[in-house]
């Protein structure tokens, strides 16, 4: 968990941006801009590299640039005319009614409700997972699928 927001975003995005080759990536949450439609989504970050090394020919160092500059910058990442929605593996946010009153209560409240020894307590929907993982990027915390497991999993 970063602990000084200064250079929190910066070495936060790095880190999970450079993680496109895992089997279960880091999530990233970020604007999709494509013709008139603004999305925010949740995607898995080796998803979306390849998505749009397919797409737009990116390079794994042009794909890290781009994301971190419209997530520093809060920049939708504009798609154009390529579509996406059949391509893309992706989520969007659904109600977190329930999420967003936990998430009042503070980054480490939330993590202490949702997380033992930094891995899911227990199973959750997948509208509350990906509620629970908007959550985690907005206060930089990366978040992954664990491998062995298969629980949500935190560094």
């Amino acid at each position: 968990m970063c602990t000084t927001e200064n250079n929190c975003p910066e070495s936060f995005y790095s880190k999970v941006l450079n993680d496109v080759n895992s089997r279960h990536s880091y999530f990233v949450v970020i604007e999709l801009k494509a013709d008139t439609e603004l999305i925010p989504i949740i995607v898995e970050t080796g998803e979306l590299f390849y998505f749009l090394s397919k797409h737009k020919s990116y390079t794994k160092e042009q794909y890290v640039n781009t994301l971190k500059s419209s997530l520093i910058n809060k920049i939708p990442l504009y798609l154009g005319d390529i579509r996406y929605k059949d391509s893309l593996r992706y989520h969007e946010l659904g109600a977190c009614d329930n999420i967003k009153e936990i998430a009042k209560k503070g980054k480490e409240a939330f993590v202490g409700f949702y997380f033992n020894n930094k891995v899911l307590k227990k199973p959750v929907s997948d509208d509350e997972l990906y509620c629970i993982v908007y959550h985690l990027f907005k206060w930089y915390i990366p978040a992954r699928i664990d491998d062995e497991s298969g629980y949500l999993k935190i560094d």
